[in-house]
């Protein structure tokens, strides 16, 4: 079975224990303390968590496109840039 969560995640925290080999990753919901559980909590081994790493990377890499000047990521509704003080707000479809 599936399951579908939805949550803005805040932190991830990978760890290892070295006597069985496995990994954890926990996932802190955005909303929560600093002091409150995770929200996801995994153990898996280390193919998963290679594979794993690999989705994050390609799924960082394929994140909102950079403002040619001053480098910050874009809002898809919208962008302030404060090189240009604030005066321009471009959409990413008109660059």
């Amino acid at each position: 079975p599936r399951i579908h969560l939805d949550f803005k995640v805040s932190r991830l925290a990978l760890g290892h224990d070295g006597g069985s080999g496995m990994f954890i990753i926990d996932a802190h919901d955005a909303e929560a303390d600093e002091e409150a559980t995770p929200v996801v909590r995994v153990w898996t081994e280390g193919p998963q968590v290679a594979a794993f790493a690999e989705e994050a990377l390609r799924a960082c890499a394929a994140g909102r496109p950079l403002c040619p000047l001053c480098s910050a990521p874009m809002d898809p509704r919208g962008h302030r840039c404060p090189r240009s003080n604030g005066h321009v707000t471009e959409e990413i479809g008109d660059l």
